[in-house]
C-alpha cells in the first residue's frame, strides 16, 4: 500500500515535469495518463479489500485524482479511435 501511495506520487512528479516542459509526445503522456489509473484503481481496490470500514475516507481522497485520470483516459481513447 505505501509503495502504491509513492507511485501515485511519482507519477504526479513526472506529469508535472512532462506539463512545465512542455512535452507533447502523446505516447509519453499516455502512458501517465494509464499508468496514473491502473494505481489508482489497484490502490482503492487493495484498501476496500484490506480496510473497508476507510474505504469511504480513501475514495475521497484518491477518489478525485481517479476521477481525474479516468476523464483522461476517455480522452485518450477516443482521441486513438479517432485516428
Amino acid at each position: 500500500m505505501f509503495i502504491a501511495m509513492l507511485a501515485l506520487i511519482g507519477i504526479a512528479v513526472v506529469w508535472t515535469l512532462l506539463a512545465a516542459l512542455q512535452v507533447r509526445d502523446t505516447r509519453i503522456t499516455n502512458g501517465i495518463v494509464v499508468a496514473h489509473f491502473v494505481v489508482t484503481v489497484i490502490l482503492i481496490a487493495v484498501l476496500g479489500v484490506r480496510d473497508p470500514e476507510a474505504l469511504g475516507m480513501w475514495l475521497i481522497v484518491f477518489g478525485w485524482g481517479g476521477l481525474v485520470s479516468a476523464i483522461r483516459l476517455a480522452v485518450v481513447v477516443v482521441r486513438a479511435l479517432r485516428e
